[in-house]
């Protein structure tokens, strides 16, 4: 599975910000399957995609809301997931791995 990670840093309004991202800016640039994800320390507002094609769609549309966007491999990325309330948190550090 892959995913986009536009890079959330700042923890205090990083929560808040994925929110925005997932609910308000995902709808105006119709970017499907959203979530929030903690990882490292911060939130990371993300869109799954079940293939790499799809990951190219959905990364082409986020780039237009945030230039920073990225695909990663979500199985790598995060492999050890906890639901939480409103997100999910990476429970284990992953090696950041960005597919190219």
């Amino acid at each position: 599975m892959n995913a986009l990670c536009p890079n959330l840093e700042v923890l205090e309004i990083g929560r808040a910000a994925a929110q925005y991202e997932v609910k308000s800016a995902a709808q105006k640039y119709v970017l499907t399957n959203t979530s929030i994800f903690f990882r490292q320390g911060s939130f990371r507002s993300v869109a799954t995609a079940a293939d790499r094609s799809d990951a190219e769609q959905l990364l082409f549309k986020a780039k237009n809301r945030r230039s920073d966007a990225y695909i990663v491999n979500l199985n790598t990325w995060c492999p050890n997931r906890t639901a939480k309330a409103g997100y999910t948190e990476c429970t284990a550090p992953a090696r950041e791995t960005l597919v190219r």
